[in-house]
């Protein structure tokens, strides 16, 4: 129930997602830049000095990847191609952002 739940957030929330950079939420997440997207094995991150951590998800919830805060460069190298939610925390906000692998 909780996998439906999420993917049913996650599903009906991409409208709302940029492809390269997070929503108006807050001012921190405005800072920071996800490039290149999409992309075919790295993402690189602008400013990930101010993401505490972060998580991979695919399109069912399943959680796939992640790591800890000062995160500049991650990989997609093991994840098949398709389409995934980057999530990142900083203090208590957590954004969300598509990102395509080739």
């Amino acid at each position: 129930m909780k996998t439906l739940l999420f993917l049913f957030f996650v599903v009906g929330s991409f409208s709302s997602y940029g492809q390269t950079t997070p929503t108006e939420s807050s001012a921190d997440f405005q800072k920071i830049q996800l490039f290149p997207n999409p992309t075919s094995e790295i993402i690189f991150i602008r400013n990930g000095e101010l993401i505490e951590s972060y998580r991979i998800f695919d399109l069912q919830g399943r959680m796939l990847q992640e790591g800890i805060k000062n995160a500049q460069v991650i990989s997609l190298i093991d994840l098949p191609v398709g389409t995934y939610i980057f999530e990142m925390k900083i203090g208590n906000e957590v954004e969300r952002v598509r990102i395509q692998k080739n």
